[in-house]
């Protein structure tokens, strides 16, 4: 469930829905103002179901990576990067650019996780995109992987 400007008027749904134990239910509440929340754990500590909550956020210890994919195809999850790219670009008409952005980001998270036992993150991706001397030190180390065996 995704909940929007009219939040307030799902106060007595989300009541209900805490209130009742079984069966359980997940939910995806995204809080853009970031007071509806706090709505959420006063019914969640009224009905004993604070256990049941996990806020995702940038000062709770719980993060969420969606770069984490490991049965997408790099390709898929570099086209979705570029879709968040269009979203912020001024100008759509650049999609040669975009286009080769993608291409990278594919290739970029194909050998992020060959040496990063599958696991990739904007940061791995950053550094070997932006960070030669990153980019060649991962090589080496895959070179001495591959060595080795």
């Amino acid at each position: 469930m995704v909940l929007g400007k009219t939040a307030s008027c799902m106060y007595p749904l989300l009541n209900q829905l805490l209130k009742y134990e079984t069966p359980k239910f997940g939910m995806l509440i995204l809080d853009v103002k970031g007071n509806f929340y706090k709505q959420v754990l006063e019914y969640a500590k009224k009905y004993n179901r604070l256990e049941d909550i996990i806020v995702i956020s940038l000062k709770s210890n719980i993060r969420y990576n969606p770069l984490d994919k490991p049965n997408l195809n790099p390709s898929v999850l570099a086209n979705r990067l570029k879709n968040i790219l269009e979203l912020f670009s001024p100008n759509n008409t650049e999609s040669y650019w975009l286009d080769t952005a993608q291409t990278i980001l594919t290739e970029a998270i194909k050998f992020c996780r060959l040496y990063n036992n599958g696991y990739v993150t904007f940061a791995e991706l950053h550094n070997l995109i932006n960070n030669e001397n990153y980019y060649k030190s991962k090589i080496e180390k895959l070179r001495l992987n591959f060595q080795l065996r």
